[in-house]
């Protein structure tokens, strides 16, 4: 067994010694120290498999003084072989924009905003001649998976790695470099016998106590990392027993596999290469500073909201304003406050501090270097560490070794490191800091027995020790000779809600609801999706909960959540479309890839023009550089700044706008042999599904580009898939559709049924009717098929008529007591019927017209109604008692909840969703009498033939005018269980999806490839 340590991090970082970068390099060099038989891997330059790096290779680190002193050496000459430079001349705003990047990083983005400005044929041809060079300098991503002729026999490509069964691989590195993907396939190619370990240093983006303090595209990240290790490690390492604590709940909170986990304490010895000023040097740096040496305290971290400097400056006022209350003398100054960190996102902060002129003359920020805070540790009075949350604190531990006496927030992850030997105060109570610091600041013995009591405590831990540690439990943990594969993941396809920019009834209204409830039960290990087309170029690209903002949301918000999100993703999409090149980008993939986010991100063309030459500015020698700024200096800070802010903002390329299918075609032949079902050219570009995986399909694929490239991707990748087809009334009643439709759904059904593990169906009716029409395709064998009964989303506090429902019929023209068809005006839905009895209801001559009840039509205009469109808006004859309407999700609800009953005449249905929507509000329903409605209705409503006017109009005419009938059927309603829920649907539809898939080895694979031959 080999032990090989992952230094991926250390191999790509350029910028300085932060925390995760230094402890990669110091366990990377005591591992080597401690064991010839450790090994050094990375991920390789292609992004495409892992390399071994030899220790000769190493010799920058492994020969250093110390590794820190070794990475700078290294990286100083890294910087200057790509003529980068020293950029330390340089104002704050712009070194670090300059260093956030690499130089080919520079390049692209500089050549994405000129591009993205120049007209359209010259863009073009800059984009094309450029494009191999853009490539050169593409970002890590997840490697594709090229099919260059699908072929069942065909395996996918094993990633190039060094490892042999039985060896165990150890990362303390970081989620940024897409180095999981490959392990995981990796170690799949190995079944499994390659073991990894990871170190997880907090949960500080995912934690529900801190997570708020960061975006959500940070945690979506660090959710998927997070959830990766949970479920591919064998033993994973934490920072301490707070951080093991932590994602062991969160591991069981989602349901997540909970591996051996073993807390580890990080290396804590002063850098012992460092030169310590000598007391001259130290004594200007505190007068000019105008510092004290014993008379003022220490801050040392980032300023950012989760450090939470702002108790201290609360606790300053606390001090200032009342003094006597702390035992202070006001004549006296109060202690100076020094915070020593880089600013990340706190600048109000920083404002408030700075702007407040009683507070103000005490406290400065600093950014010292690594001597400079050698210094102002050794000759501060005590430290502060308000903190709200961390993962093993790093600082703390430095006060300690300064022998210095700490006052920390009373957190967890302190108390761990800091035990007895500090004092703690709450966060969030400022009063509780100003007598804890008025106390230390005045009592000279209180403060000399913590520093006598710390010395004699406090024992640093050498990062040999850390090392040894983790070495130790590698060699001795009890690694399985046979790992199981992950558990199951579930993928659920949203391509069609993700670029739907309509109403969200009928099919997507199903996605949405399935979505979000899935989203809500942490046992479905649910992930989502979505499918991307160029040409034959096929792409699965998982979708964040940046993307899908209105997942979190309640149940009763989510639906307006998503019509918000979308409208505001259309917004962007046609202000892009308003000029001729953004128009060109936008439908280009390729084209988007590059100008997308400059183009998103900074709309007007002077801001793309102004980013771009800072991206070219910072290919400049630095002093070439500093030397623009001076010539520009006119610009203030805060504007440079902003403008590096921008140019660095991640930005996602909105989905092109769906087309509007006008297409025909002639009739489909009868005889679906004659029609051609052999599979496109596809190529599958990248997709993120691994063996055992479960795909699910509850939309519509038009086009079945999704189920053929899943039928690639299942010939080489172990998944089970499942699709939930909602009816089959496009091959039983083509006529209510244009003739392209049948052709479409023949070859659609025709690919659900070879690619698909189970078929679902929205109901039993539309099940038979499947199972009849499937058998025409003689498949050598078919899938498992089920009846589902789809869900309705209404709660019961939403079903009672509410006094603000005046008001909002009011608005819509809805007058006086109204009857209710909800569902898109086509010829299928027979909207027709209804007219055509309201007419004969009017035309009674012993009928007062005054009684007759409104009738309401609740959807968009569909197919083949245009003549039926103009009828209903300019019969007089129905004009007082016809409303038109396309109400949004809380007018719906508000119809529903005041109409006397509803009507739906359709012709034919799958699940029949109005129904279920009627009865989920009390709501007696009138239906058409067909298999799928009688289905879903049962003996809560009542049928009429679906072409029988006289027996609508009479039926309709009779609940209206006798209410005790109506109140009977209410009643029946009312007193038993009559529709399922969305969680009940979204359970049942888990329940019915295929087991996962058995993983073979890969000499049972290659013996069942020999097999199909």
């Amino acid at each position: 067994m080999s032990i090989w340590v992952d230094i991926s991090n250390i191999s790509t970082f350029t910028g300085g010694v932060v925390g995760i970068i230094r402890a990669e390099l110091e366990i990377a060099y005591n591992m080597a120290k401690i064991s010839d038989q450790v090994r050094f891997c990375r991920l390789n330059q292609a992004s495409d498999g892992i390399e071994e790096v030899s220790r000769a290779d190493l010799g920058w680190l492994l020969s250093a003084a110390t590794p820190v002193e070794g990475f700078l050496n290294h990286r100083s000459q890294k910087v200057s072989s790509s003529s980068i430079g020293d950029s330390s001349a340089l104002p704050l705003p712009l070194k670090e924009f300059r260093s956030a990047r690499s130089r080919g990083q520079h390049t692209k983005l500089a050549m994405q905003g000129l591009m993205s400005v120049l007209p359209l044929p010259l863009a073009k041809a800059v984009y094309y001649i450029s494009r191999p060079f853009y490539l050169m300098f593409q970002g890590n991503s997840v490697p594709a998976k090229p099919v260059e002729k699908p072929s069942a026999a065909r395996m996918p490509a094993i990633p190039d790695h060094p490892f042999s069964p039985g060896d165990v691989m150890f990362s303390c590195g970081w989620k940024d470099s897409n180095k999981e993907a490959i392990y995981g396939r990796v170690r799949e190619s190995m079944d499994y016998r390659l073991h990894l370990s990871y170190l997880i240093y907090d949960t500080i983006l995912i934690n529900p106590k801190t997570k708020f303090l960061y975006g959500a595209n940070s945690e979506a990240e660090f959710l998927k990392y997070f959830k990766w290790v949970a479920t591919h490690c064998d033993l994973v390492f934490y920072g301490g027993n707070t951080a093991r604590r932590d994602s062991q709940e969160i591991q069981r909170s989602l349901s997540l596999p909970v591996p051996a986990g073993q807390p580890v304490r990080f290396g804590d010895v002063p850098n012992a290469s460092l030169q310590p000023l000598d007391q001259d040097a130290t004594d200007a740096l505190l007068e000019s500073m105008g510092l004290e040496a014993g008379k003022y305290m220490l801050c040392v971290g980032s300023v950012e909201p989760r450090k939470n400097h702002g108790v201290l400056h609360r606790a300053y006022r606390e001090m200032i304003e009342k003094p006597e209350a702390y035992g202070l003398d006001p004549s006296q100054p109060l202690p100076k406050l020094v915070v020593a960190g880089g600013l990340y996102g706190d600048v109000g902060l920083v404002h408030v501090f700075k702007e407040d002129d009683r507070v103000s003359p005490y406290v400065q920020f600093v950014r010292p270097s690594d001597e400079e805070l050698d210094a102002l540790y050794r000759n501060c009075r005590f430290t502060l560490m308000p903190t709200l949350y961390e993962g093993w604190n790093l600082t703390l531990p430095e006060s300690l070794s300064f022998n210095k006496f700490c006052i920390s927030s009373d957190v967890a992850p302190m108390r761990e490191i800091g035990r007895d030997m500090i004092d703690y105060a709450d966060p969030h109570e400022p009063s509780e800091w100003a007598r804890l610091i008025a106390r230390y600041t005045i009592d000279d013995q209180a403060l000399a027995e913590r520093e006598a009591y710390i010395g004699r405590t406090w024992r640093n831990k050498p990062w040999r020790a850390t090392a040894q540690d983790i070495h130790d439990h590698l060699v001795q943990f009890d690694f399985p000779a046979h790992v199981n594969p992950p558990s199951s993941r579930l993928w659920l396809d949203l391509t069609l809600i993700n670029n739907h920019y309509g109403s969200a009834d009928g099919i997507p209204r199903v996605e949405l609801g399935t979505a979000w409830e899935l989203n809500r039960d942490p046992t479905s290990r649910v992930q989502f999706f979505e499918t991307r087309r160029n040409g034959n170029d096929v792409e699965f690209v998982e979708l964040t909960a940046v993307e899908l903002p209105w997942l979190t949301r309640s149940r009763s918000d989510y639906p307006q959540a998503y019509h918000d999100h979308m409208a505001y993703k259309r917004h962007m999409i046609e202000q892009a479309r308003r000029n001729q090149e953004a128009a060109w980008m936008v439908g280009n993939d390729l084209a988007s890839q590059v100008f997308g986010p400059m183009m998103v991100a900074q709309p007007s063309r002077r801001s793309r023009i102004k980013t771009a030459l800072l991206h070219m500015a910072s290919l400049l020698p630095a002093s070439t550089m500093a030397w623009l700024y001076r010539v520009v200096k006119g610009k203030s800070n805060d504007e440079l700044a902003a403008l590096a802010s921008k140019g660095s903002a991640p930005a996602t390329r909105p989905a092109p706008l769906p087309e509007i299918r006008t297409a025909t075609g002639p009739t489909m032949p009868t005889d679906p042999q004659a029609l051609s079902f052999e599979r496109k050219p596809l190529r599958i570009v990248a997709h993120p599904f691994e063996a055992g995986d479960r795909v699910l399909s509850v939309g519509l694929d038009w086009e079945s580009s999704y189920l053929q490239a899943i039928s690639i991707i299942r010939e080489e990748t172990r998944i089970r898939t499942a699709y939930l087809v909602h009816d089959m009334i496009p091959l039983l009643e083509p006529h209510f559709y244009q003739p392209e439709i049948r052709k479409l759904y023949e070859i659609f059904f025709y690919w659900v049924c070879r690619t698909s593990d189970v078929v679902l169906f929205g109901g039993n009716t539309a099940r038979k009717d499947g199972e009849r029409l499937m058998a025409r395709y003689h498949l050598e064998s078919l899938p498992r098929t089920k009846g589902l009964r789809l869900g309705a989303e209404f709660e019961a506090e939403e079903l009672a008529p509410r006094e603000e429902d005046a008001e909002v019929l009011k608005r819509l023209g809805v007058e006086g007591d109204f009857l209710l068809s909800v569902g898109t005006i086509q010829i299928r839905k027979n909207h027709e019927v209804l007219y055509q009895a309201l007419v004969k209801w009017l035309d009674d001559p012993e009928v007062d017209a005054s009684t007759v009840p409104t009738l309401v039509f609740a959807g968009r205009q569909g197919w083949l109604v245009e003549g039926l469109m103009q009828q209903l808006r300019n019969d007089t004859r129905v004009a007082r008692h016809l409303v038109l309407l396309q109400p949004t999700d809380e007018e719906l609800r508000v119809l529903y909840r005041n109409c006397r009953f509803t009507l739906l005449p359709s012709f034919y249905e799958g699940a029949a969703l109005p129904i279920s929507e009627s009865l989920a509000y009390g709501k007696f329903c009138l239906a058409a009498d067909v298999p799928p409605l009688r289905e879903t209705g049962g003996k809560f409503a009542d049928y009429v033939d679906p072409r029988d006017v006289k027996g609508w109009r009479n039926a309709m005419e009779n609940y209206y005018s006798h209410p005790e009938l109506l109140a009977e059927r209410e009643a029946l309603i009312a007193g038993e269980k009559t529709h399922a829920s969305w969680r009940e649907f979204a359970r049942d539809l888990v329940a019915e999806l295929p087991a996962p898939a058995v993983t073979l080895s890969h000499h049972e694979r290659d013996d069942s490839i020999k097999e199909l031959h």
